[in-house]
């Protein structure tokens, strides 16, 4: 059943600390190895050891019984007679809680009312769960019964019923329980229980009545407590008078050692100082409690033990459990923790400081710079990986957004000048704006060459264009711009990083398809999905082109779009082999990815994955799998997941990682990890070398030439900074898309309205009384600068291509500082006053007046312009100039007037290219006002004027420009000819119903019923023989009536003479799916796109659909108006023989 958990926190109390001077660990030995019962040293020969004891928080009754995970921070208190238990963290916060009215409702047919109730519990040892021992007051007259309470899901459930009680004798105060390899054991009277426990045993124990398999050891006596080597895979269960041994797959047991009032025994590799490694167990010493201690090398050999004396307590304790911390933890009617102050090693929190800041100094050692002493390569460059051996010396570019974020991370928890220099260098070279040129080389679409040679020079072998790049490179900047706000170098790299990122939605497409790899002819022709880190590039492209929204928003922004893997029955993820960079980088960037619903399920399934892995493989550290060196591997690399990891490499910035997702527990298995000694030297071609986790192979325990790539530990540095300090992740998440507008207010109380970034929408105000204010194209968050309240507000993309005017990148995507750039435009919205940019060619122009706090005012009869530098225009290109024109009184008129010149000058305009739009009254509302042009032959210069006419006053700004691309000849694309140039399947065909038809009199329909499973289709050659290489085609047509509630409505090409991709030896694919779709909410224009590469020589359109299944009723779909336009976005003068431009 499930249950619901209480987190009754309070406030940690603290007592004082029992210490004294260490006196060696001198004294008799305790008990005997021969068989017989030895004699302990009187209390007077005991050992005093150097301890600090405090208080452990427990408020569930009175403290009798303690739990801990051996490879992960998870804390167990128990009240056995109460029923009452408490998890908590490392911290001492409370994560858990489990009543004994919990309990007690799981079990009604047990009698619990006795001060043994509870008596047995255990972790697994990645803490996943927590198994309880309930027994009866009647002993043995019924079945004891074993719960289960998985710390992820927060059920509790009957495990198993079994009688661990003998009739007839007295209650047994408490049984022995431990876990090891998909298998729990449970002490009773007389023998020891294996249980199955796989990771999917509880739940189907729960829902599907499984019987597990039981096996019985009988042993002399009952098993009070089990302790466990999980290297070697022993058990020691002890029994009042004795210890045993027993290996995990023996079926028999040795008894090692034998001494009278035993009551506890417990492994540790980590407790204590470094030699205090080994087996620990307790024993009545009158009023108090012996610990003896065995070292690991004799408790590993094959004969007796000898125990020594260790510690004698103040007073009797009830139960004990060493911790993956290194410290014990015990009750004593109360819970207190014991720590040995012998132990030389950091403590929790500050190897967590040490770990974060080795982190820094392996980024700055793989940035080349004189900071870093790494001359390796020109300054800047950022190189692969670290390694145990030889120091990497490879730039590679997608790594430079994770280092970002690890530094600006860090930088919050520990402040560090050079940090902000260093962000600075990274992303000047990375985004081509070094003064040598080296360095940031793109595409025109911007996306970005990864390889580079140590030179700086590009791999012209291997260069890949990748959406990889700047998928994690723009968010960093822009939060680098946000966190270092008095920089203006890293605003204005930001500011750049966000131009050069155009039209995304050419490489995402519909049912989660995208193309990783996009030079500048636009995406190679390979297949992809984006069930992997590349939903990132996704959400930031439906933010800023229209034209990715849909396609990303209905099949990649939820998580519920993706097919699960159940591994875990009750716990599914995407897909159970994803390493842990693809689930640690969703929640950094992506808001979304960390707080909605959905994907913080994914998360923490996950994250219960990992556990069970951990659990049932044995590991003896929590296991983390991600990417990094596997020598048995193709090319020495591999990309471990939980479910696929051959060489069990346990990936240890995986382990920390999940401290970004409030995952403490994972993160004290990596301080454990720190405490067996797995730290690595990885070697720097800088001055200072980083120690830190990194990889361990439980098959290669000795291996140790490792190397580890950016992308595959910056996670293990979040996670840690978040343990740290929680929260301060926060700051650095993202929302760019958003699927729904949402209104509110900003700290200021004035309200705001988001919606997705990176591109300006058109924001209308909407008043109670239907009455409209208009404030023109504006980037989220918008902040309604009037003070007024609106009921609603409308907000509308661009409906063609976003043409930054504010324009920084300049007319040709080079590598070179931004300082004399020639840009397209200057100055749109006149935050720089009237005259930069501008020419006032007539009356009365001065800045300012517009309700946005900048604009420019013209009086009377006035006349101010600015050329817009379109070089890449085909003739025939269309395109929209919008601007926010705010009437200041009742008299004149304003309008807006476009024509063309082929030199920039305003003297030279062609007067018949000239457009003008409607007046704008003095008496209007304020109104955005947008005019059409097309743009002429060896016309490249487009001349916006701003006029005013009359005794009036009125404020431009907001200036806006679209772009569409040039219509093509396209004939029968309305259906006036029937089928002519139109190949129809059986179910497609023209109708010429009124009631039916979109414009025209006739119209393409899809009529589907019956269950037509076979796709039906209307295909078109078009042909792009001629055409250069690079041109962009965009597909607009019109759609009308439709029913598609059971049917998919498919767009795609199939692409003539697909040509190998650039430097690879993969398969093209001409069978370009799913470039759009049309459903029930498809807005009533559709448009998709395509770009020629080279060789490439037609692209045959195809809209066709499909009903979902047999059963399914009628599907139909009406269309019409198919169109072609053509855009030139390159300049092929600037290519090398149709390779790369840039």
């Amino acid at each position: 059943m499930m249950i619901t958990v209480t987190n009754n926190y309070k406030k940690l109390f603290s007592v004082g600390l029992l210490a004294a001077s260490m006196a060696g660990c001198g004294g008799g030995s305790g008990g005997s190895s021969d068989g017989k019962p030895g004699t302990l040293p009187p209390e007077a020969d005991w050992p005093s050891p150097d301890i600090s004891i405090s208080a452990w928080s427990f408020n569930g009754g009175s403290g009798q019984s303690v739990a801990s995970a051996k490879v992960a921070g998870s804390y167990a208190v128990a009240d056995p007679a109460g029923l009452n238990i408490e998890i908590r963290d490392i911290h001492q916060t409370l994560k858990h809680r489990i009543d004994a009215a919990d309990i007690v409702d799981l079990l009604p047919d047990m009698n619990l009312n006795h001060d043994n109730a509870l008596c047995g519990m255990t972790f697994t040892p990645s803490g996943r769960f927590l198994y309880l021992a309930v027994c009866d007051r009647d002993a043995g007259r019924s079945d004891d019964a074993i719960l289960a309470y998985n710390t992820n899901t927060e059920a509790l459930t009957v495990f198993h019923r079994l009688t661990l009680q003998k009739q007839g004798a007295s209650q047994l105060p408490r049984v022995g329980m431990n876990y090891f390899s998909s298998t729990l054991y449970v002490g009773g009277d007389s023998a020891v229980y294996r249980i199955d426990a796989d990771r999917n045993a509880a739940f189907e124990v729960e829902h599907n009545g499984r019987q597990l398999g039981v096996e019985k050891i009988a042993l002399a006596g009952p098993v009070q407590d089990i302790a466990l080597d999980m290297e070697v895979g022993n058990l020691y269960l002890q029994t009042p008078d004795s210890v045993y041994k027993l290996p995990h797959h023996s079926q028999s047991v040795q008894r090692i050692y034998r001494q009278d009032n035993l009551t506890g025994i417990a492994f540790s590799r980590v407790f204590g100082s470094e030699g205090d490694a080994g087996l620990y167990i307790s024993v009545e010493h009158g009023e108090r409690t012996g610990m003896l201690f065995s070292p690991l090398e004799t408790v590993r050999s094959s004969g007796q033990i000898a125990p020594t004396p260790y510690l004698l307590t103040e007073q009797r304790w009830h139960d004990f459990s060493l911790t993956a911390d290194g410290k014990l933890l015990f009750a004593d009617n109360g819970a207190h923790l014991l720590r040995d102050n012998t132990d030389l090693r950091l403590d929790f929190d500050a190897w967590m400081r040490d770990e974060l800041a080795q982190y820094v100094a392996a980024i700055k050692g793989l940035t080349a710079s004189g900071m870093s002493g790494n001359y390796a390569s020109p300054e800047g460059f950022l190189h692969r990986k670290l390694e145990h051996t030889n120091p990497n010396t490879s730039p590679i570019a997608d790594n430079v957004g994770w280092a970002l974020y690890l530094l600006m991370v860090a930088d919050q928890i520990e402040h560090d000048p050079e940090i902000e220099q260093y962000i600075e260098l990274l992303i000047k070279r990375h985004a081509g704006l070094h003064e040598d040129g080296k360095g940031g080389v793109k595409s025109v679409d911007g996306h970005f060459v990864r390889n580079y040679n140590t030179d700086g020079s590009i791999n012209a072998g291997n260069p890949q264009y990748q959406v990889y790049i700047s998928m994690k490179f723009l968010p960093a900047a822009i939060k680098a711009a946000e966190m270092y706000p008095d920089n203006q170098n890293i605003a204005s790299y930001a500011k750049y990083l966000q131009q050069v990122f155009q039209r995304a939605g050419d490489v995402v497409r519909a049912e989660q398809r995208i193309t990783w790899d996009s030079d500048d002819f636009g995406p190679v022709r390979l297949n992809r999905l984006m069930s992997n880190e590349t939903w990132l590039y996704g959400d930031i492209a439906a933010a800023q082109d229209p034209l990715a929204t849909r396609n990303y928003g209905k099949f990649t922004y939820e998580r519920e779009n993706f097919l699960y893997d159940y591994e875990l029955l009750d716990q599914p993820v995407i897909k159970s082999s994803h390493s842990a960079f693809i689930i640690m980088g969703g929640p950094l960037i992506l808001d979304h990815h960390f707080h909605g619903k959905s994907w913080a399920e994914q998360n923490n399934n996950y994250y219960a994955l990992t556990q069970s892995e951990t659990d049932e493989m044995g590991f003896t550290y929590f296991a983390g799998f991600s990417a990094g060196h596997s020598p048995n591997s193709n090319g020495n690399y591999y990309n471990d997941g939980p479910t696929d990891h051959p060489d069990d490499f346990i990936h240890f910035p995986a382990v920390s990682g999940f401290g970004q997702l409030g995952k403490t527990d994972a993160v004290v298995g990596a301080y454990m990890a720190y405490r067996d000694g797995r730290r690595q030297t990885m070697v720097s071609a800088g001055d200072t070398d980083a120690q830190l986790l990194m990889r361990w192979s439980a098959n290669m325990p000795d291996y140790d030439k490792m190397s580890v790539g950016i992308a595959d530990f910056w996670y293990g540095a979040i996670g840690l900074a978040e343990t740290i300090q929680p929260g301060v992740v926060q700051p650095f998440r993202n929302t760019f898309y958003r699927p729904e507008v949402q209104i509110g207010f900003n700290e200021q109380n004035r309200q705001q309205v988001l919606y997705s970034t990176m591109t300006p929408r058109l924001v209308t105000g909407i008043r109670a009384d239907g009455s409209e204010e208009a404030f023109g194209y504006h980037l989220s968050p918008f902040v309604v600068p009037t003070g007024e309240i609106f009921a609603e507000f409308r907000v509308e993309d661009p409906q063609g291509d976003w043409v930054e005017l504010d324009d920084i990148v300049g007319i040709h995507n080079i590598t070179a500082p931004l300082s004399g750039r020639e840009v397209i435009f200057k100055n749109p919205n006149f935050e720089l006053g009237a005259n930069v940019g501008w020419e006032t060619v007539a009356g009365n122009v001065t800045s300012g007046g517009s309700i946005h706090g900048s604009g420019v005012t013209l009086q009377d009869d006035a006349i101010l312009t600015q050329a817009v530098h379109l070089p890449y225009g085909m003739e025939g290109s269309e395109y929209r100039i919008s601007t926010l024109i705010e009437p200041q009184g009742q008299a004149g008129r304003a309008k807006l007037r476009l024509s063309w010149s082929s030199t920039g000058n305003f003297a030279d305009i062609d007067p018949d290219s000239q457009v003008e739009s409607s007046n704008v009254f003095g008496n209007w509302a304020n109104k955005v006002m947008s005019l059409d042009i097309k743009q002429p032959a060896n016309a490249k210069y487009l001349h916006i004027e701003y006029l005013t006419e009359g005794s009036g006053s009125f404020v431009f700004g907001n200036t806006a420009l679209q772009s569409f691309g040039a219509k093509q000849p396209f004939s029968n694309g309305d259906f006036e000819q029937g089928s002519s140039n139109w190949n129809l399947s059986n179910r497609v065909y023209i109708t010429d119903d009124s009631s039916e038809v979109i414009q025209g009199s006739h119209s393409l329909k899809f009529d589907l019923s019956g269950g037509v499973t076979n796709w039906q289709s209307a295909e078109r050659r078009i042909d792009i023989s001629d055409d250069p290489a690079g041109t962009r085609y965009l597909v607009r047509f019109k759609v009308g009536q439709r029913d598609l509630a059971e049917a998919k409505f498919e767009i795609k090409f199939d692409i003539e003479n697909p040509q190998r991709p650039p430097n690879s030896e993969a398969t093209p694919t001409g069978d370009w799916r799913d470039v759009g779709f049309v459903d029930n909410d498809s807005p009533e224009e559709i448009t998709v796109t395509a770009r020629k590469r080279p060789g490439e020589t037609a692209l045959n359109l195809v809209l066709r659909m499909k009903q979902d299944g047999r059963n399914a009723g009628r599907s139909t779909v009406v269309l019409d108006d198919v169109r072609v336009y053509h855009q030139q976005i390159l300049d092929d003068s600037y290519c090398n023989n149709s390779a790369q431009c840039y």
